[in-house]
């Protein structure tokens, strides 16, 4: 048990000193190394993000995208539902994106308790961020390629990153998360930007080893927690 757990321990630092890596190559006064480029998915989208879902779950079927008529009330319902998004620079086609939304308290229970999957959602069991703690479902993390290249990657957690950031500046913070994961790719993604902790079978039959129901808090709000409350402390 204590060794597994410094082996964990040693792949997260191992993970942390190549992100760090990561940035320094390609964001910042580097950013023109990067093939890709940050974009918001808005309806004309949403064609290339159901591309990306029927490419990466083949083994799911129908079960593994949402028809784009229900995509577009989700967004509808929450336009910011889609926090991270990349293109391609030379030919502006959605590369990779990440989606995350708040549900409703009863919705997010019927979720965690393996009684619906993410393609049977309505529009009315979504809510927008709202001031105060979300509840999220991170519907997914999904790429044209397997594994994104580095520049790719680094684009994506950046981005992610700073949407969640705005949002908590404007008294929206993101409170527990839940992480239906049915792939190693999943898995990892889910890892690299949360704590998780598995509390169910996966809402889909797959054989994975990972595969499973999780929820976790983002690694990002409890860091902003913290400098918070450090904030509060200094001014009190």
């Amino acid at each position: 048990m204590e060794n597994n757990l410094i082996k964990k321990e040693d792949r997260l630092e191992r993970r942390s000193k190549l992100i760090e890596r990561m940035r320094q190559d390609y964001l910042g006064t580097n950013a023109m190394k990067n093939n890709y480029v940050a974009v918001e998915i808005t309806e004309e989208l949403l064609p290339q993000i159901q591309e990306i879902d029927k490419a990466s779950y083949p083994e799911l079927g129908t079960e593994g995208y949402a028809e784009i008529s229900d995509m577009k009330e989700w967004l509808a319902a929450n336009p910011d539902m889609y926090p991270a998004a990349i293109a391609n620079k030379k030919t502006g086609v959605v590369e990779a994106y990440i989606c995350l939304s708040p549900l409703k308290p009863d919705v997010y229970q019927k979720f965690k308790n393996n009684e619906i999957k993410d393609v049977d959602l309505e529009a009315s069991d979504l809510t927008p961020f709202l001031k105060g703690t979300n509840d999220c479902l991170q519907m997914d993390v999904a790429s044209r390629q397997r594994k994104l290249p580095r520049d790719a990657a680094i684009l994506l957690l950046d981005t992610f990153e700073k949407k969640i950031t705005a949002l908590a500046k404007k008294g929206k913070f993101i409170g527990n998360v839940l992480f239906d994961v049915c792939s190693q790719m999943g898995f990892d993604s889910a890892s690299l930007i949360a704590d998780i902790e598995k509390v169910n079978a996966t809402h889909y039959g797959v054989a994975e080893d990972v595969a499973g129901m999780y929820e976790g808090r983002l690694k990002l709000s409890k860091k902003i927690e913290q400098e918070m409350q450090s904030q509060n402390g200094r001014t009190m």
